[in-house]
């Protein structure tokens, strides 16, 4: 999920985006395809032979922004840019901690400052352990 492949992950952002929004009575949706497959695809993209985006944190910062920032769905765009880039460094084995209301101030602060990608990148790995936390293993 979040790779290379971006058929795949246009699936399950539209999933998660779903599971996300079912039940608010929110209207939800994607409001262009050619959008969220940019979204999906912008993390991976390469300049010169070279990743854009280096690392994970740079990454998920990178799919974070073009969710919320290109308005990829009718709503619910800041909970679904949180949950997918959460996801995706899961994913990489980085294990994001923090509260509603600290999630909720970074999210309107990524709406109404656009900071640059690489302040993203920073509040993920200040708040990133590579351990998982309150989440008991057989």
């Amino acid at each position: 999920m979040f790779g290379n492949n971006t058929r795949e992950d246009y699936v399950v952002l539209n999933y998660l985006h779903g599971q996300i929004m079912a039940g608010s009575g929110d209207p939800w949706g994607q409001r262009d395809a050619r959008i969220t497959r940019a979204a999906v695809a912008r993390p991976f993209r390469t300049a010169f032979g070279e990743e854009i985006y280096g690392d994970v944190y740079l990454k998920a910062a990178a799919l974070l922004d073009s969710i919320v920032n290109r308005v990829v769905f009718r709503d619910g765009n800041k909970r679904t840019a949180m949950a997918a880039a959460v996801l995706f460094l899961a994913r990489n084995k980085q294990f994001i901690r923090f509260n509603r209301k600290e999630g909720e101030a970074f999210m309107w602060y990524v709406v109404l400052e656009h900071p640059k990608i690489e302040e993203i990148a920073d509040w993920f790995r200040t708040h990133s352990s590579s351990r998982q936390i309150g989440i008991s293993t057989p």
